[in-house]
C-alpha cells in the first residue's frame, strides 16, 4: 500500500524553523529503532534513507539549497525546483543524523534510473545536453537551469538510420561505452552537502559516511553503475585520497558546469565490480587509515548499524 503522504506531498526547499523542528521530530520517531541501535553500538552518527516523495525528505532539500546557494551562488528555491523538479519522484535522500545533537548534519541525494528504459538520470541527461550545445569542444559556460539547449538537430543516414558521424553524445553512446545493459540499475550521486555547523575535520567523516551510504543503498537496489558530476577537487579526493576507481564518464574533459563556480567539474563513472574490488583490496587495512576506514564504512558488519537504508 502506498503511503498517503507520498501522494500528497510536493517537495519544499525552504522550511520555517517550526516546520524543520517538526520534520526532525518525525524523522527521529520514524527511525527510532535505527537511531537507538546505532547509539547502543557506540556510533555518533546514523545515515537514514528517506523516499524523496516524503515530507521528511525536505530536510535534505533545504540543506541542499542552502549549501548550493552559499557555495555556488544564484541557487534560490526557484532554481532548485527547475533543476531537480523532474527527478523528485526518483530521488532518495540519505540524511546523516548526528546522534548527540539530534539533527541532520549532512545529506546526499541519489537519483535512480534504468539503462535503456525510462528517463535518464540527471548527470547523463546533463552530459547529453552539454554535448549537444558543443560545450565539451568549446567549454564555455552553459547553465542547464535554463532547460534544454536550442538548435539540436540530427544528421540521418540512409533509410533514416544513424549517420556516419554525430555532433554530440547520445544516451545510447554513453550506455554502450560503459556496458550498461538494458534493465540494469544506474545510481546518480546527484549531491552531497554538509551543514555549516559540521564543516572542518568532521566534514571529511560525514562525507565519507554519505559516500559509503550511497554504495550500500546501491547494493540494496542491485545497482550496476554509478555516475556523478563533481568538482575536480572532489574527483581527486575520491581517486587519490580514497583510491576509488571512479573514471571520467566517456573519457570527457572537465568543464565549467554552472556559471560562477570557481571549480571546473568532471562527469564521472563507477561500476559495481570496481566497488567490490576496492572493498576486497582495502578491507584488511587498519580502520584508522583513510582507505581502511572507508572500506569498513562500505561493507564491515561493525558499521551496519550506522546505516538504515531500506526506505
Amino acid at each position: 500500500m502506498v503511503n498517503p503522504a507520498v501522494l500528497q506531498h510536493a517537495g519544499r526547499y525552504k522550511l520555517s524553523e517550526s516546520d524543520a523542528h517538526a520534520l526532525e521530530d518525525e524523522l527521529t520517531w520514524t527511525h527510532r529503532a535505527a537511531i537507538d541501535r546505532a547509539q547502543q553500538d557506540g556510533h555518533d552518527l546514523v545515515v537514514l534513507a528517506v523516499d524523496g516523495r516524503l515530507p521528511t525528505a525536505d530536510l535534505g532539500r533545504q540543506l541542499e539549497q542552502e549549501i548550493f546557494d552559499a557555495d555556488l551562488g544564484d541557487h534560490p528555491v526557484e532554481v532548485m525546483e527547475v533543476e531537480y523538479g523532474g527527478y523528485e519522484d526518483r530521488s532518495i535522500f540519505l540524511l546523516a543524523f548526528d546522534l548527540e545533537l539530534q539533527r541532520v548534519a549532512g545529506a546526499a541525494r541519489i537519483i535512480t534510473g534504468t539503462a535503456g528504459f525510462g528517463p535518464m538520470v540527471k548527470t547523463m541527461r546533463d552530459v547529453v545536453h552539454l554535448s549537444a550545445a558543443g560545450r565539451f569542444e568549446e567549454p564555455n559556460t552553459i547553465d542547464l537551469r535554463a532547460g534544454r539547449p536550442d538548435g539540436i538537430d540530427i544528421e540521418l543516414g540512409v533509410l533514416g538510420g544513424a549517420g556516419r558521424r554525430t555532433k554530440w553524445l547520445s544516451r545510447a553512446s554513453l550506455e554502450n561505452h560503459h556496458n550498461m545493459r538494458p534493465g540494469e540499475v544506474i545510481i546518480d550521486c546527484a549531491s552531497i552537502v554538509v551543514a555549516d555547523q559540521f564543516r572542518g575535520r568532521r566534514q571529511i567523516y560525514l562525507s565519507a559516511a554519505l559516500f559509503a551510504g550511497i554504495w550500500r543503498a546501491g547494493s540494496i537496489l542491485n545497482a550496476s553503475h554509478w555516475v556523478s558530476m563533481v568538482q575536480l577537487n572532489v574527483f581527486g579526493m575520491l581517486t587519490g585520497g580514497l583510491g576509488l576507481r571512479w573514471s571520467e564518464l566517456y573519457g570527457l574533459p572537465p568543464i565549467e558546469y554552472i556559471e560562477g563556480d570557481p571549480e571546473l567539474s568532471q562527469a564521472i563513472y563507477h561500476s559495481s565490480s570496481d566497488a567490490r574490488e576496492y572493498i576486497e583490496t582495502n578491507k584488511g587495512r587498519p580502520t584508522g587509515t583513510f582507505r581502511g576506514g572507508f572500506a569498513a564504512l562500505q561493507a564491515s558488519s561493525a558499521c551496519d548499524s550506522m546505516f538504515s537504508l531500506r526506505h
